[in-house]
């Protein structure tokens, strides 16, 4: 069909009926262009821009910790939501621009990620759970309802409230790691006796976010499970933590990066343009 209007409008042209100058049409081209250049141009300030990137998860981290309850404990699943869309477009927003700044820039973009204090790892398993929010409506009230109880197993093994990412400096990854073990255990046999089975599966993805270096705590344990057959690590933190080290990568893919779609049509017009302005010759 776009060939056929090509033609038609050469005939037009020939006949005096189409009147659209050969300046315009460049003009036009070149404007387009440029417009593609500068919309995944690297800014002039990166780190600052990086920064500028975790506006809003800042605000939805600070809405998360203000909240009666805790992930573990019945929090509202709206606010869970608002919390992990704003995580998922913090790491999009960096994942942009290390793909469209220089290398030697990318040191500095990465300083922002200071903002997940090191616990990228356990916000990206948790927010990229498939359905998430789904399964959890389906027990955010009989998490609530249980949990006072839960809230009392993190104060017995910590000693203090837990909010998101709580950083306890004092201790030694081991300490950290088996109060972790008794309070999940704790928390695990909480949910199961009121909740279900399918309940207390979630208590992992929503306990870990709460302790700082907990994503250390599986590959600890790991180094201790040695295969028999093969003298290697095995675990469960073997598969998700690759899966969460690819995420920033797996994000910046699928971002900024023209379609194959928007390329074709910046070809196609340019052919067509090329064409028609021979019309005018």
């Amino acid at each position: 069909m776009q060939w056929n209007l090509i033609i038609s409008c050469s005939k037009a042209i020939r006949n005096g009926l189409c009147y659209m100058s050969t300046y315009y049409i460049w003009l036009l081209l070149l404007l387009g262009i440029i417009s593609v250049k500068d919309a995944y141009a690297c800014p002039q300030h990166p780190a600052n821009e990086a920064f500028s990137c975790f506006r809003d998860y800042s605000s939805q981290k600070l809405n998360l910790d203000s909240s009666e309850r805790q992930l573990y404990s019945g929090i509202d699943v709206e606010i869970l939501r608002a919390f992990c869309s704003s995580f998922k477009s913090a790491m999009t927003c960096i994942s942009q621009l290390i793909r469209t700044c220089p290398q030697n820039k990318h040191s500095d973009i990465e300083m922002a990620l200071v903002n997940f204090q090191g616990s990228e790892t356990v916000l990206a398993n948790l927010c990229q759970t498939e359905d998430l929010y789904e399964k959890y409506a389906q027990y955010q009230t009989c998490f609530y309802t249980r949990g006072l109880r839960s809230q009392k197993c993190f104060q017995s093994s910590f000693n203090s409230s837990i909010h998101l990412m709580s950083s306890f400096e004092d201790l030694s990854l081991e300490d950290i790691c088996s109060k972790l073990r008794k309070t999940k255990e704790c928390i695990r046999l909480n949910i199961a006796q009121g909740c279900g089975q399918k309940a207390a599966d979630l208590v992992e993805l929503l306990i870990n976010p709460m302790i700082r270096k907990s994503n250390h705590c599986d590959l600890h344990i790991a180094i201790q499970t040695v295969t028999p057959q093969h003298g290697r690590i095995k675990s469960f933190a073997d598969e998700k933590n690759v899966e969460s080290r690819t995420y920033r990568n797996n994000v910046s893919n699928s971002s900024l990066r023209p379609s194959f779609g928007t390329n074709t049509v910046i070809i196609v017009l340019f052919i067509s343009n090329i064409i028609t302005l021979r019309a005018f010759s």
